[in-house]
């Protein structure tokens, strides 16, 4: 159990680089070596640390629970969207987690069976990736091991089951693409320019609502190296683990007489 030391001091790390999230616990024993943070950000939603989680900056997620997975820059994620859940077999002998994790929950030994299960491998943790500027909708489940293109938007209420090509309009259960937001050609420009990997202030006197007028002036400032690609502050495992350590020693040293 964290103590409040330990979790005070990680959520004011948060907040001093910019990083709008509050936890109430979090297994430092047991965080991921790939954690990526990008800040400016804010997450209201419930965040699993123990696998691999990248987040960009200017992101905001407003909801749910999101673990595992990679998600891109200037996204916006409405409320209660859930992103990896895990997954069960569906077509060995049961869906229980006890056919490849003999130790879940400690149910074998609180049973009194102490025999060892014969188990097979199965991933239930597949990574689910979602790039730059995605619109995900109130109440959407993304299933692990999607993959949601740059500038998608996923309507509210959708379980998504399969992957989402770049700025995509998809909705439904199961979701499906409903139309895109531009032509073939914007849309390859867009990719090609990737302005997601520059700050917004950069693109100055941009009439934002004219997708042409916008597209010409930031590819003539990248071709003409006149803006630089944006460096953000990142919170990393290691930051997490040293600043909780750190608390814990602060915390130990103040206790001795």
């Amino acid at each position: 159990m964290n103590s409040n030391k330990e979790l005070n001091a990680i959520n004011h790390l948060f907040s001093s680089r910019n990083f709008s999230h509050k936890i109430s616990h979090i297994d430092i024993e047991h965080i991921s070596s790939n954690i990526a943070i990008e800040t400016p950000s804010d997450v209201s939603a419930e965040l699993g640390f123990s696998y691999e989680l990248k987040i960009g900056a200017f992101t905001h997620i407003n909801g749910g629970f999101i673990q595992n997975a990679t998600i891109g820059r200037y996204c916006s994620f409405a409320r209660d969207v859930h992103i990896g859940q895990g997954t069960h077999p569906t077509d060995w002998l049961s869906v229980t987690p006890l056919q490849y994790n003999p130790n879940y929950r400690g149910w074998i030994n609180k049973s009194g069976k102490n025999s060892p299960l014969k188990t097979r491998k199965f991933k239930w943790d597949l990574h689910t990736t979602i790039g730059s500027d995605v619109w995900i909708g109130h109440s959407v489940f993304i299933q692990d091991g999607i993959s949601i293109g740059h500038g998608a938007i996923v309507g509210a209420g959708s379980i998504v089951t399969k992957n989402i090509p770049p700025f995509a309009i998809a909705a439904g259960n199961p979701a499906r693409v409903l139309r895109f937001r531009f032509p073939t050609d914007v849309i390859i420009r867009l990719l090609e320019t990737e302005w997601w990997n520059y700050h917004i202030s950069e693109f100055k006197d941009i009439d934002y609502s004219n997708i042409y007028e916008s597209l010409e002036i930031i590819e003539n400032l990248i071709k003409e190296k006149k803006i630089e690609k944006y460096q953000p502050t990142i919170i990393s495992s290691h930051m997490l683990r040293c600043t909780a350590r750190l608390s814990e020693k602060t915390s130990s040293d103040s206790s001795t007489p």
